[in-house]
């Protein structure tokens, strides 16, 4: 096949010229994140140009974090994503809206329910004791103008009592480290937070819009008052392809453990 140039800038390498001319196209919502872009073989087509020249230009454009590839499936427009800092004592939603996105929160659900074994030993209550759960989806824009997509998924524990003093309603447009502090009188204090490397359940991934298995960051942070008592246990799927983990560094404000898991046995 006879390589051609129409359709985009002749003066650069081909492939460069199909990078540029794609990315833009993700860039003005021609192809709208989570979207798979045209098959290779149309791509060729299109521009005129080998299969071998439209892979190089695909692979440039997964290089920079625009695109992924999904094997047996196609290439698909990457979903925005946010850093996801280890120092200070911020909120998930604090620290979205703290990086300029549009941060949108549907409360899923707010129930009391029994405590799972491992948050009532965190929450320091009996087995079987009741706790608020209640679940949200955060979703963002990274500008505005954008298409609003899924960024992470959480789970709240509350003690019954402190749960029954929030106005859930109003975590829809309040971070719930606000409310504890303004509305409830109880701020955190501190935070211990451990971070886990997990697949994507088929709930989260529907939820988040990402493929059953694909990878993702488990946070399980439990929060503490001034007197060092547990408020919240928080557990939060933040998806893997938008995530990145950013750990500022200072001998005397942050010490950082990393450890691995074995399996038992």
């Amino acid at each position: 096949m006879t390589e051609q140039t129409t359709g985009y800038d002749q003066r650069v390498p081909k492939y460069l010229a199909i990078y540029r001319a794609l990315a833009a196209e993700i860039s003005d919502g021609t192809h709208q994140p989570g979207a798979a872009l045209p098959p290779q073989r149309q791509l060729a087509d299109r521009f005129g140009v080998t299969l071998m020249t439209v892979r190089q230009a695909l692979r440039a454009l997964q290089d920079d974090g625009l695109v992924e590839a999904r094997p047996g499936t196609g290439t698909f427009v990457r979903q925005p994503g946010f850093a996801y800092h280890l120092t200070g004592l911020r909120s998930l939603s604090e620290e979205l809206t703290g990086q300029g996105l549009d941060l949108r929160t549907e409360v899923l659900s707010a129930d009391l329910v029994s405590a799972p074994e491992e948050v009532a030993a965190r929450l320091g209550l009996p087995p079987g004791a009741r706790v608020l759960a209640v679940d949200r989806l955060r979703s963002a824009s990274p500008e505005p103008g954008a298409p609003v997509v899924p960024l992470l998924l959480q789970t709240s524990f509350l003690t019954e009592r402190l749960g029954g003093l929030l106005d859930v309603a109003e975590l829809r447009d309040h971070s719930l480290y606000r409310l504890l502090g303004e509305r409830l009188g109880r701020p955190v204090t501190s935070a211990e937070e451990r971070l886990q490397a997990v697949a994507l359940t088929e709930r989260e991934a529907t939820l988040l819009d990402r493929p059953v298995g694909s990878p993702a960051l488990l946070s399980r942070r439990l929060s503490r008052d001034e007197a060092g008592n547990p408020l919240v246990d928080d557990r939060a799927i933040m998806v893997g392809d938008g995530t990145v983990v950013v750990a500022e560094r200072a001998a005397t404000e942050v010490s950082l453990t990393y450890r691995t898991q074995h399996p038992p046995g």
